[in-house]
């Protein structure tokens, strides 16, 4: 690999001790003890990379959210579109799985949306999309959403472009009405958050 020419933006550990490695350039397989790498997808511009507690490998693109054969790096996308509007690709910059094997999506512009399975077939799933709106101040915050992190009361910190930080309570988590706390990061000793 080519270090100068890859951004590197996941890792994981294989059973057989090599690496996969998500990049925008695509995916890799690097093997630590030959100090060997190949490329098994350059179709896909990866942004983050999730291997869920299912065993599943989610990956979040430039165009879209993918689900990925680890067997033989073959992919399908998922669509994400919940609100019928056919506005192009959600770009996908972070995945996050909560100790309810929801799985949070962070786009570009469309939202905050999730994949909740069933729990009698791990494979079907409900697709659902919280949107910013300027008429409700519960509504989540207008941004890109880069990360995310559940503390140990069930709540979902979201962080956002332009040091903006959304708490949602998934306790609590209806599918309609959610109510995102909002929280700015303001660089300073005494009070570092409003």
């Amino acid at each position: 690999m080519d270090h100068a020419r890859y951004y590197i933006k996941k890792i994981y550990e294989l059973k057989d001790g090599q690496l996969l490695i998500a990049s925008p350039e695509g995916l890799f397989i690097y093997n630590p003890t030959k100090s060997i790498s190949k490329q098994v997808n350059q179709t896909l511009a990866i942004l983050d990379m999730l291997w869920d507690s299912k065993g599943r490998l989610w990956l979040a693109t430039f165009q879209g959210l993918a689900l990925m054969n680890i067997s033989d790096f073959n992919f399908r996308m998922i669509d994400t579109n919940t609100d019928g509007n056919i506005s192009g690709v959600d770009i996908i910059f972070s995945l996050y799985e909560d100790s309810n094997s929801t799985i949070w999506i962070g786009t570009n512009s469309d939202g905050l949306k999730y994949l909740s399975f069933g729990e009698a077939n791990t494979d079907k799933f409900k697709i659902g999309t919280y949107h910013s709106s300027p008429n409700n101040s519960g509504a989540i915050s207008k941004g890109a959403i880069f990360s995310f992190i559940e503390d140990d009361h069930k709540r979902l910190w979201i962080g956002l472009e332009n040091g903006g930080i959304n708490l949602l309570d998934i306790s609590k988590q209806a599918s309609t009405n959610a109510n995102f706390q909002k929280y700015t990061l303001i660089p300073t000793t005494q009070r570092p958050f409003r």
